[in-house]
């Protein structure tokens, strides 16, 4: 309720007296959709009034002091600067600010709708200008209707139209209480009583801030008895209204520098509105940010750990199933040695089963092939099968292992709840982060095996001299690291870095160069030489084999062949 009407005709009395006299001395802009005028008064005090247009934080606030940045700040209706202030007023019954200056010129404030905006009128020519640049017509006043009276509120509950419509100056928080204080009931004489005494409160303020740790604080310009409960700690009631669903909806960063330490849950009491309303704006606004860094992060980190958990679970399915391979096998060794009974251009042939000595059994042939290039086709099958498990082997570790990290992120991420919070949790994990939010190096997307080390680091391995050309030629970075075993035949291997400048611990090297060597030739020696080199120093000769590369201003360092836990 921060640009309800009742809480800006609080401010406009509360501020009238002190901007009155003041002089303009700075108008800028310094986060998108907040406009900020710095006044300072005869007696040489500053102060800033925020108005925000940007949903969902519009809000119209004064702090004192002035906290212009040095950098990323835009001025913003210049002409305004060094400008006497005559006046501050309120539209009659409706929403628009006006400011009034010496020169005849005008700052309109329309903190309120999807058009939220505040404009610049130049007094001589009348020149309208706004600082969202969306439209420079200035808003009509509409004034609300008075208040109705007993029979009126009875045609319109007979008539079956919400009080709403009535009371259009009352917001939906309002409009709960109203119907609380008249006991829920429709009596037109209660609901009348009730409103008579809201109106009364409301022409004497007594501000409010609404508030539970890890929820979004609500202001109010007098006592919810509706609420009451909530501040009480009590039991949340059911909730209908929009309002009392933005007082329940998560999540909230608690902001030090404006939370006191002994404030405990729910209701905070303020001398003006001009007090509560800056706290709770600032609040709000400490929220936005916080949600700006967690939300994203949070989904991202969710994403990829059921992304990762469903990779594990296929590859685990997978390797749970009865290996194809033998049973390829079987059907090449059963045709191998009953070739005679096949009959040229069948699409099946049924044979003994000369190896297990049960049925015969039936086996699907190419009709194009002989019963010897049939059983060579299972055995190629076979063999295919075979290196699909031990490649899906190979994954299951590495899958493993990223998910476990994936759900230690997760319980840690959880857990934030503060903008400094998000901050250090990016920092220290900069490297599973950045690897998370590319989205490129899925496992499903990556042909290579593939071995996540710590902090974050990857090794990608070829399988062949195929794949090694396609790592180190094409998928591999300028400043990724190349490992290989010295003198030996073995599959090229990057160590994937973070970045340019990325400077990766001894121990992460030695642990990619401990891969290079496990796949390799000298795998079986105690000790193996391993190439260590940025890939911008590895080239392929011309009309060189897949494979072979030549490599420049290498570095060896002696590792153990091994695999990481």
């Amino acid at each position: 309720m921060l640009t309800n009407y009742y809480t800006l005709r609080a401010l406009v009395e509360e501020w009238a007296p002190r901007l009155t006299h003041s002089t303009v001395v700075d108008s800028y802009s310094q986060n998108k959709g907040s406009l900020v005028l710095v006044f300072e008064t005869p007696d040489e005090q500053k102060w800033s009034l925020n108005a925000s247009v940007q949903a969902p934080n519009r809000h119209l606030f004064m702090y004192a002091g002035a906290n212009r940045s040095r950098k990323n700040v835009v001025d913003v209706f210049t002409k305004l600067r060094n400008q006497q202030v005559t006046g501050l007023r309120l539209a009659d019954r409706d929403r628009l600010v006006t400011l009034r200056l010496a020169s005849g010129d005008a700052v309109y404030f329309a903190i309120y709708g999807p058009q939220a905006n505040v404009f610049f009128q130049d007094g001589p020519s009348r020149h309208l200008s706004s600082f969202r640049g969306l439209s420079a017509t200035l808003p009509k006043v509409r004034p609300a209707p008075p208040e109705p009276s007993p029979s009126e509120i009875e045609a319109q509950l007979r008539a079956g139209r919400p009080l709403k419509s009535l009371l259009p100056l009352f917001p939906s928080a309002m409009i709960d209480e109203l119907w609380n204080r008249a006991g829920g009931t429709e009596d037109p004489g209660q609901l009348s009583r009730a409103l008579s005494e809201m109106i009364l409160e409301l022409e004497h303020p007594q501000p409010l801030v609404y508030w539970k740790e890890g929820r979004i604080p609500f202001y109010s310009t007098i006592e919810l008895h509706s609420m009451r409960s909530l501040a009480d700690g009590g039991p949340n009631r059911s909730v209908g209204s929009s309002s009392e669903k933005e007082l329940l909806t998560p999540p909230f960063a608690q902001d030090a520098g404006l939370l006191s330490k002994d404030l405990g849950v729910g209701l905070e009491t303020f001398d003006s509105v001009d007090a509560a309303v800056c706290v709770c704006a600032r609040r709000r606004l400490a929220i936005t940010r916080f949600s700006g860094l967690y939300d994203p992060l949070i989904r991202t980190i969710q994403t990829r750990t059921s992304a990762a958990k469903e990779r594990l679970s296929r590859v685990v399915s997978e390797l749970n199933k009865p290996s194809r391979s033998e049973w390829h096998e079987k059907l090449g060794h059963l045709l191998m040695a009953q070739p005679h009974v096949y009959c040229a251009g069948s699409d099946e042939v049924w044979v003994m089963d000369l190896i297990s000595g049960g049925p015969e059994v039936q086996i699907p042939m190419d009709p194009n092939r002989s019963a010897i290039e049939n059983a060579t086709r299972y055995y190629e099958k076979a063999k295919a099968a075979r290196m699909a498990r031990a490649a899906s082997k190979d994954r299951l570790q590495a899958l493993q292992k990223t998910a476990s990290e994936l759900e230690k992120l997760l319980d840690e991420a959880v857990r934030l709840n503060s903008e400094e919070g998000v901050v250090q949790f990016q920092s220290k994990h900069e490297a599973w982060l950045r690897t998370l939010q590319t989205g490129s190096d899925s496992e499903d997307s990556i042909p290579y095996r593939r071995f996540v080390l710590d902090e974050g680091y990857e090794v990608w391995v070829g399988r062949n001299a195929k794949q090694n050309d396609q790592l180190t030629l094409r998928d591999a970075r300028k400043y990724d690291l190349w490992l290989h075993a010295r003198g030996v035949a073995g599959s090229h291997t990057v160590l994937r870095l973070r970045g340019r400048e990325d400077k990766p611990p001894k121990r992460i090297i030695e642990q990619a160069a401990a891969i290079a060597a496990w796949f390799s030739k000298a795998r079986p020696s105690a000790l193996v030489p391993v190439i260590v080199v940025e890939r911008k120093y590895v080239r392929k000769p011309r009309k060189a084999l897949p494979g072979a590369v030549v490599v420049e201003r290498e570095k060896v360092i002696l590792v153990a062949p091994k695999l990481p836990e």
